[in-house]
């Protein structure tokens, strides 16, 4: 019995030694691979997640990932994540902008040649800069651009010394920030107040023509947007905001009313018992949320927002914003401006005139107010393409409104003041500003597009410019009846 004990004794002492021995290999290979899968993704679980949440999203087609920027120094990032968060205490006033522009202080973008492969770029940019943190926010191939962020009293010195790589880079500008500007059986359409500009420019007699089509895409860009609004709910489509990189985007009625009231004026759904109608109710609005939670716009997140539009098939964007400057503007002379207009911001003039240029050849158009200081449109660089409609407002009298920018570049007025649309939460309400002239242009164009969807974006242009330099606004029923 002793002797049996003692075998037993024995194979128990053998079996935990092997047992424990296994259990801790396996822990050890489980470590192992763990350690391993971290590496592939960049060092961050967070990661998966992220990824998984952009495939789930409603969205059909998505805009070239941006770039992560938690990486080392000097190190080209990898992990794709969406914008930085705006730093609301780096927005300055730009002491030598002749305008009193504000940018975030610590930004450049660098917009690169077709041919520049930007992980090189990126990588000999820092190498020439060894004493200088240079941190890379994000960059995109779309338009092959580049965000780095610098100390800002270097910042004018490290401009320069990408400007003189001729060979890799196109242009180099501050991250500007924006500012928005600010059917009959509804029962609203009772009250003329509330639908004086659709009898001014002929849109109750273009709808016995149209209303639109469904499958003419107006993308609105703008601060954010209520697409539970009982006028939005059923004439949207992939929604998105570049800030979240998702289609969450929402509204506030206090800092995020701007954008409802835009896509409002486009597309309110007709003959649904409330409110009144957008221009064109029958088209389908594609909400790009171009602003951060404050409401706040840059170059880069306006960019992001026309790539998105052009990947899901917009054939007509509208941007109801213009830059943000300082009470300098309104001061200037009329030769100031107009000296402003020719010799100021070319290279700001020749990037937006080239984005442009690749809306127009992916058969779009851009659809864009024209500002509300009372100057000359062009002295913003936004408003010098020939390739946009832009847009004036007039007042109830058919007169140019006072706040309306002017000139050579505004290329068709309409209503601007007194304008009936949606807000937040079921609202409905009254703005001024070419902003909400833009939209309205933006929607008779789509009206056109039903109508006749082989005229060119030449000729689009064409018929909405008839009318350059006349501070009257068009009718849209003119339009409809002499395009063939």
């Amino acid at each position: 019995m002793k002797k049996v004990n003692h075998i037993l004794k024995r194979r128990v002492y053998h079996f935990g030694w092997y047992k424990w021995l296994s259990i801790g290999l396996f822990i050890l290979l489980l470590l192992c691979l763990f350690l391993k899968c971290c590496s592939g993704n960049g060092g961050s679980v967070e990661s998966d997640s992220k990824e998984h949440k952009q495939d789930t999203t409603r969205v059909n087609k998505v805009v070239t990932p941006l770039k992560s920027i938690n990486t080392p120094e000097n190190q080209v990032p990898k992990q794709l994540i969406r914008l930085r968060p705006i730093d609301t205490t780096r927005i300055e006033q730009i002491d030598d902008d002749p305008l009193g522009r504000y940018a975030i202080n610590d930004l450049i973008n660098i917009y690169l040649k077709e041919n520049t492969e930007i992980d090189k770029f990126i990588s000999d940019f820092q190498k020439k800069l060894p004493n200088d943190t240079i941190i890379t926010n994000y960059y995109a191939e779309a338009y092959k651009r580049v965000q780095f962020s610098v100390n800002k009293k270097r910042k004018g010195f490290i401009k320069d010394l990408a400007k003189s790589d001729s060979t890799h880079v196109k242009f180099v500008t501050n991250e500007w920030v924006f500012q928005r500007q600010q059917s009959k059986n509804d029962p609203d359409f009772d009250t003329y107040k509330n639908f004086w500009f659709y009898d001014q420019i002929g849109v109750f007699d273009a709808w016995e023509t149209t209303k639109g089509n469904p499958d003419v895409k107006i993308a609105v860009l703008d601060d954010g947007f209520d697409l539970q609004h009982v006028e939005l709910v059923n004439n949207y489509v992939t929604p998105w905001n570049v800030f979240d990189y998702s289609d969450n985007v929402y509204a506030t009625p206090k800092v995020q009313y701007h954008g409802t009231h835009v896509a409002g004026t486009i597309a309110a759904e007709d003959n649904n018992n409330f409110g009144i109608a957008g221009v064109a109710p029958n088209c389908r609005i594609i909400p790009v949320q171009i602003s951060n939670e404050s409401g706040i716009i840059t170059t880069t997140s306006l960019l992001d927002g026309i790539f998105y539009a052009l990947k899901n098939d917009a054939k007509i964007i509208n941007i109801s914003i213009a830059m943000r400057v300082g009470s300098i503007t309104k001061s200037l002379s009329l030769q100031e401006q107009k000296t402003i207009a020719e010799f100021s911001f070319i290279e700001e003039q020749e990037l937006w005139d080239e984005v442009f240029k690749i809306v127009k050849e992916e058969n779009a158009i851009i659809v864009q107010a024209a500002g509300n200081e009372n100057v000359i449109a062009s002295i913003d660089p936004m408003k010098r393409s020939e390739n946009t409609i832009i847009v004036g407002a007039t007042n109830e009298k058919g007169e140019r409104a006072s706040f309306s920018n002017k000139g050579d570049e505004v290329d068709v007025y309409a209503p601007g003041t007194n304008v009936y649309s949606t807000l937040p939460n079921n609202k409905m309400g009254y703005l001024d500003g070419t902003s909400m002239a833009s939209p309205i242009v933006a929607g008779c164009v789509g009206l056109v597009l039903s109508v006749y969807p082989n005229l060119t974006i030449e000729e689009v242009i064409s018929l909405f410019t008839k009318q350059r330099n006349l501070n009257i606004p068009f009718n849209v029923n003119d339009l409809i009846s002499k395009s063939i």
